[in-house]
């Protein structure tokens, strides 16, 4: 599950480690503390930040969940 964003808007900085994680999509973490950032299938400009990396994200609405 995560909070849909253009992957144009998204801009990463810092100690974050991004990888092709399987067949269908990428992933994205922090190297300094593990914390996941993002999901991305693959072919798609939209994104997937993930809701616990935001300290308030609590009215945010659900892409999916798998």
């Amino acid at each position: 599950m995560g909070l849909a964003v253009s992957g144009a808007r998204a801009r990463l900085s810092g100690p974050v480690t991004r990888r092709r994680s399987s067949p269908v999509a990428a992933r994205a973490w922090c190297d300094a503390c593990g914390v996941s950032v993002l999901l991305q299938d693959h072919g798609s400009d939209m994104v997937e930040l993930c809701p616990g990396f935001f300290e308030n994200a609590g009215g945010a609405g659900l892409m999916r969940v798998v």
